[in-house]
């Protein structure tokens, strides 16, 4: 018979695939020879801006840099002096004009006998700006304090100018409870034709 000479396969492979490989890889070298150095200089700017923020803010808080060199002060009053005002305001300005509180600014102001409320802001580039209410009378309160119409007791200096008012008293500070009572007699009395000029209430409420 005839003689059958053996013949070997050998797999290759296409060359196409490695054409495809490569085109498919270009697209994705080139974008990131085009982003990197965007990003890369993005990155640092954003590195700078915030330094340079971070410095800025650090000189804008300095209080020797940002002082407060003003304080102003507004409303109707007749017994709180401005000038009592401005140098509590000044007492607690030290820590500049963005680093003072000015919620412990406001709880200092009201503390002065007089001031019934307080509002304080801070008004660009040095000022703080004090808007107040002035307490208000409705009776003297012992043998030196006063009571306003809601009951509350303060304690000026000196109260000239009120000697025809009520005189009341009581345990504690408990002017809102006298001051009511006060109000019940004063309503009962009117109806007779007669006025009270002083109540006190004892330890034991009588």
């Amino acid at each position: 018979g005839a003689f059958l000479k053996p013949v070997w396969l050998r797999s290759v492979k296409p060359m196409a695939n490695k054409g495809s490989e490569k085109q498919q890889q270009r697209p994705l070298v080139d974008a990131c020879k085009r982003w990197l150095p965007r990003i890369v200089g993005g990155t640092l700017v954003l590195i700078v801006i915030a330094f340079v923020g971070e410095r800025m803010a650090a000189k804008l808080i300095d209080p020797q840099s940002m002082q407060i060199r003003s304080v102003q002060v507004e409303g109707m009053f007749e017994h709180v002096k401005a000038v009592d005002v401005k140098r509590v305001a000044a007492s607690l300005r030290d820590q500049g004009f963005l680093g003072v509180h000015v919620s412990k600014v406001k709880l200092a102001i009201e503390t002065l006998p007089w001031v019934k409320q307080a509002s304080v802001r801070r008004v660009w580039p040095d000022t703080l700006y004090v808007s107040l209410k002035e307490q208000t009378v409705a009776a003297r309160w012992g043998d030196a304090g006063l009571v306003s119409p809601r009951g509350e007791l303060f304690f000026p200096q000196d109260r000239a100018g009120f000697d025809n008012y009520p005189e009341l008293s009581g345990p504690g500070s408990d002017g809102v409870l006298v001051l009511t009572k006060y109000l019940k007699v004063r309503e009962m009395l009117a109806a007779h034709q007669l006025s009270a000029t002083r109540l006190k209430q004892d330890e034991r409420r009588a």
